[in-house]
């Protein structure tokens, strides 16, 4: 958020009113902040992802625990969850924390009606669920990965189905997770083998910052078991594009239905996961666009297609593999994915273009 005041100033705008997570789950009315101001110019609300904070993760933990009812996964009580210790939290409860934020969304959704959203909150919870995007875009035509269905419960589920669609490589997701938080690519070619960034200690799961591969058949399962339990995103292994022998990947911010900023994303030692946070490198954008010639161009429309089937949102992060023999291939979209630190278009940050955008649709 404070990238994005900063701009907002920057620009000549007014000073923005920031209202922590915390406040909202506690029941503030943003409605009062969403008054036309001077000269009956609109205001806009703007989300952030509700991350860092132990005290919004328990909250958000009490707040989705009546939805648990009939749902698999770990459950904490309401009052267990409000007396969690950050050192408890781990990654624990990834599908009752994503009902408590989908459940805030909601109402905030009622509460602020009509008013100026950057991204509305429906589009928000649509944004954060990985098989509803999934189907829409493949709904619309859009070129995805080839996800595995059916009711995944167990690792035989997934095996079965990994028989019935003929693949030996997939990777697992949390259904609504973020950053690669627990994602797990595995190989069941020979001997099987299982790269990750979860991991478990003293029975808590943590997703690490560094990827870990294992071929220990219980370690394998256990991984596997937990990702599935919580609900899982199951595709097809898609090999990428390489840059210098190395898979790459690019995150693409499309801002008022243009693909604008763009950052590549090339994995190191091998991995199959490309995500920034795991200690990944940034690729020269240039050298990626020489690479790709006229693909580039079918990058920036699957982008912007993609982002249109979310009609209330300014802009979206979008995630975009280029698959030899295939060509770009729609991985996800994130409507907190326009933090991209040092990347500029024509002198501008994502926040900046946001802003300008947003400006021209008002005056």
């Amino acid at each position: 958020m404070r990238l994005f005041a900063e701009a907002l100033v920057r620009l000549g705008g007014p000073p923005a009113i920031v209202v922590p997570w915390i406040e909202v789950l506690a029941g503030r009315a943003l409605a009062p902040l969403l008054a036309p101001g001077p000269r009956g110019l609109p205001a806009v609300l703007r989300l952030e992802a509700p991350e860092g904070d132990g005290a919004v993760r328990r909250r958000l933990l009490a707040l989705g625990a009546p939805g648990m009812a009939g749902q698999r996964g770990e459950y904490i009580a309401p009052e267990r969850a409000l007396s969690l210790t950050d050192r408890d939290s781990g990654l624990r409860y990834p599908r009752q924390r994503q009902l408590g934020f989908a459940r805030v969304l909601a109402r905030l959704g009622r509460e602020i009606g009509p008013a100026r959203c950057m991204i509305r909150p429906v589009d928000v919870i649509g944004m954060s669920d990985k098989v509803d995007c999934h189907r829409r875009f493949l709904a619309a035509g859009l070129r995805v990965a080839r996800a595995l269905e059916g009711p995944l419960q167990d690792v035989g589920d997934l095996r079965a189905a990994m028989d019935e669609a003929g693949v030996e490589r997939v990777f697992v997701k949390l259904r609504h997770g973020s950053s690669a938080a627990g994602m797990a690519a595995y190989d069941r070619r020979g001997v099987p083998e299982l790269i990750t960034s979860l991991h478990f200690e003293g029975g808590v799961p943590y997703s690490a910052p560094r990827l870990r591969r294992t071929e220990e058949p219980r370690a394998i399962h256990r991984v596997l078991q937990w990702l599935l339990d919580e609900g899982a995103h199951v595709e097809a292994w898609l090999p990428k594009a390489t840059l210098d022998g190395r898979e790459f990947d690019l995150r693409v911010v499309v801002i008022d239905g243009r693909a604008r900023h763009a950052v590549a994303r090339v994995a190191r030692g091998g991995a199959p996961m490309t995500n920034l946070r795991l200690g990944n490198d940034r690729g020269e954008l240039g050298e990626v666009k020489a690479r790709l010639g006229a693909t580039w161009s079918q990058v920036r429309e699957l982008a912007q297609r993609a982002a249109a089937r979310f009609p209330t949102a300014l802009y979206a992060g979008v995630d975009i593999a280029v698959a030899p023999g295939v060509g770009p291939v729609l991985l996800e979209i994130n409507a907190f994915g326009d933090l991209l630190p040092g990347v500029l278009l024509r002198g501008e940050d994502t926040y900046a273009a946001e802003i300008r955008a947003l400006a021209a649709t008002i005056q």
